[in-house]
């Protein structure tokens, strides 16, 4: 519905965010998607492209 790049950002110590938002994205983009870690901010996230 919204195609293009996105970001799905949690905080380091959310576990259960994390655990969620990867099997939805990987699932969702059939495991094709990024992960990062921006430790300044205390975040962890995905970012994937729907925009295909």
């Amino acid at each position: 519905m919204f195609p293009g790049g996105w970001e799905i950002s949690q905080w380091t110590n959310n576990l259960p965010a994390q655990n969620f938002w990867k099997k939805v994205v990987a699932e969702y983009t059939s495991g094709k998607y990024n992960t990062f870690t921006a430790k300044e901010e205390n975040e962890v996230g995905l970012t994937f492209d729907n925009s295909l």
